[in-house]
């Protein structure tokens, strides 16, 4: 397991994703979108990660491989979460995202992830060079609105969320 995989064992971890979850797409996506938002301002934990946008929102292929390697090497992962621990300004940028994004069961709130880093891949990479906020802002709902009309209804709260942790305007 090299260092970015024993890292992203102590996120995942702290996160509060178990691995029976990561075997599950709904575990998957959520761990997709909470990495992905931690990249971002104003967490900036680059464990360098791409991204593209597909329909469920940010994907990233190689984040998708070592989510696998950590399911594939579950003596390691507890090695590592046995020996190592995160540094105090991960693990407060994690218990901050936890605090926007947790349901009442205290589990990540899949859904709304998927919206919010959605909705913020719209607007930071693919509308990026849309100049005027009020089209950046149409284009990224209207894209929403058309491709994930199951969650159109819960876009207020997401942009909510977004804006107090400061991630958009």
């Amino acid at each position: 397991m090299d260092r970015r995989d024993q890292a992203l064992a102590l996120f995942v971890d702290a996160l509060g994703i178990e691995a029976d979850e990561l075997q599950k797409f709904d575990g998957r996506k959520t761990f997709q979108k909470a990495i992905y938002l931690l990249q971002e301002a104003p967490f900036c934990l680059d464990l360098g990660f791409r991204y593209n946008l597909y329909i469920r929102g940010p994907y990233s292929p190689q984040l998708a491989d070592a989510g696998y390697r950590l399911l594939d090497d579950p003596r390691s992962r507890q090695a590592v979460l046995d020996s190592k621990r995160l540094v105090a300004s991960s693990q407060r940028a994690i218990d901050q995202l936890r605090d926007h994004f947790t349901g009442h069961d205290r589990h990540l709130d899949g859904e709304l992830l998927e919206l919010v880093a959605t909705y913020h891949f719209l607007t930071h990479q693919t509308y990026r060079y849309v100049d005027d906020p009020d089209e950046k802002r149409t284009k990224s709902e209207q894209w929403i609105a058309e491709h994930k009309q199951d969650l159109i209804a819960r876009l207020p709260e997401a942009v909510a969320r977004l804006k107090r942790l400061g991630m958009i305007d």
